[in-house]
């Protein structure tokens, strides 16, 4: 009988060994559970003040589709476009305080909270998409960008184009100097652009992208200075004939989130949010320098489109120039950036 119980209980043990062998990753064990399934799932709002038919939503769009796959439905955008949150300023600090995951901004929006990075709006600072490549999307302007926007507990995935910045107006054709003066110009809320078209001889007035629609229609302005992909897609160029390709400015644009939300966010699914972020910024600015093109042909049949010219440029080269060295202007910019800047441009 004894040697009974103590083959029984031998036989037990030989069983749960081989049992733990198997369920530890031995013999033909299962593998083991795929740990991005057991991601907690998260709905990311993602804010713009661009209409669906821009090239930001376009990109969106294809990244929502694939964060979602990658991340096996645990990653879900919802894409909040046309001003849904507000303008930039406010879409801007819901990202930062955690109640919007995801934002595509314009510098030139972003850097109303993210006041150290201004300098990147500056005035002829990017002549061509060559030194934006380069020096902003590629090399130390961006980074110097992306460490502002970190200390304000926001992170760049990826940045992208919104426009050089053209003048168009429903007055007459722009071509000289005194084509500016008294001119009712809509600009950013920007004290950089209403001293640059105030050296002009224009008649600035700030206010936000969501109001120029309306006030072009009303006549409370008589033209703005935006690229073909903003003018076009807003539709703005109903209200106004003329166009100037006076390329003034550039405006850069990012793709970003926040601390709060990537703190969220397991480590699989912050790389995906990194990997893509930068990917489809990437897709965005290649649509939008197609856009770009295809815009100012659709608009040339309603629209007098004309190219910038010595006189202009050279007005504009001076009153750039201004701004620049105004120190009332760029005291709230990074000024060891600015220092770099001011000494290339000796």
């Amino acid at each position: 009988m004894r040697m009974k119980i103590k083959k029984i209980i031998v036989s037990a043990l030989v069983l749960a060994l081989a049992f733990s062998f198997t369920a530890c990753g031995g013999g033909e064990a299962k593998a083991a559970p795929d740990t991005k399934t057991e991601d907690k799932k998260v709905v990311l709002h993602v804010g713009a003040t661009v209409s669906t038919t821009h090239a930001w939503y376009k990109a969106a769009q294809q990244m929502k589709d694939e964060i979602y796959e990658k991340s096996n439905g645990s990653i879900e955008l919802v894409l909040d476009f046309a001003g849904v949150h507000g303008g930039d300023r406010e879409i801007t600090e819901a990202v930062q305080n955690g109640t919007l995951g995801m934002a595509i901004c314009a510098d030139i929006g972003f850097t109303q909270v993210v006041t150290d990075a201004g300098y990147v709006n500056l005035p002829y600072l990017f002549p061509t998409l060559e030194d934006v490549d380069k020096n902003y999307y590629n090399g130390w302007i961006g980074e110097a960008v992306k460490g502002s926007m970190e200390k304000k507990g926001l992170e760049v995935l990826g940045f992208t184009d919104s426009d050089f910045r053209y003048i168009t107006n429903s007055k007459h054709p722009i071509q000289k100097p005194e084509d500016l003066k008294n001119l009712k110009l809509r600009v950013p809320p920007n004290p950089m652009y209403v001293k640059f078209f105030a050296e002009l001889g224009a008649q600035p007035t700030a206010m936000s992208i969501g109001e120029v629609a309306s006030a072009l229609q009303q006549k409370a302005i008589d033209g703005q200075d935006n690229g073909p992909i903003i003018t076009y897609t807003f539709g703005f160029q109903q209200f106004q004939p003329y166009l100037t390709r006076t390329n003034h400015a550039f405006a850069g644009a990012a793709f970003f989130t926040g601390k709060t939300t990537m703190d969220q966010l397991s480590p699989n699914q912050q790389k995906l949010m990194r990997e893509l972020g930068e990917k489809y910024s990437a897709v965005a600015t290649e649509l939008i320098r197609q856009d770009t093109a295809k815009y100012e042909e659709e608009m040339a049949a309603t629209t007098q489109i004309l190219d910038n010219t010595p006189e202009l440029d050279a007005a504009f080269k001076e009153a750039a120039k201004k701004v620049w060295n105004d120190t009332e202007i760029t005291k709230a910019f990074d000024q060891e950036v600015m220092k770099k800047l001011l000494s290339q441009q000796q």
